[in-house]
């Protein structure tokens, strides 16, 4: 889903005629901040998949998925190319702390899906083990 939304956003970026001031360098159109990135990025040693190297729609749409998914590798591996998807979609997620799973990070207290349906399983399992101990209320048939 990332993947799509980015294109949406690069596509009306280039409508809108949307400007980056990433770092001290002033202001950058944006369709020239991505070209220039597209162009210098090194696809032999990237972090980013192969598919990136298509065009540079995808290779915005790749990368904004990286960007969001895993951050700080993303940085340290391509500081140039972090600095611009950061000012294209205002958010420095490298402040962002690991939640201890990998490549998800939560933003504003709100779970992942991973951590939903870890929970709804937990819930699940807490229900059936209630059941099999005799019930709540609800479950026991009535007696007069």
């Amino acid at each position: 889903m990332l993947h799509e939304l980015a294109h949406y956003f690069d596509l009306e970026a280039r409508k809108g005629g949307m400007s980056l001031s990433p770092g001290a360098g002033g202001t950058v159109p944006w369709p020239e901040a991505i070209a220039a990135e597209y162009e210098r990025h090194d696809f032999a040693a990237s972090l980013l998949p192969a598919y990136a190297a298509q065009n540079e729609a995808e290779f915005f749409a790749v990368a904004s998925e990286v960007f969001f998914e895993n951050p700080r590798p993303l940085r340290q591996a391509h500081p140039g190319l972090y600095a611009v998807l950061a000012a294209f979609y205002r958010q420095e997620l490298q402040d962002v702390p690991d939640q201890g799973q990998g490549r998800v990070y939560r933003l504003q207290g709100k779970r992942s899906w991973r951590e939903r349906k870890k929970i709804r399983a937990e819930r699940g399992k807490a229900k059936i083990k209630r059941n099999r101990a005799g019930g709540t209320a609800g479950d026991r048939p009535e007696t007069e």
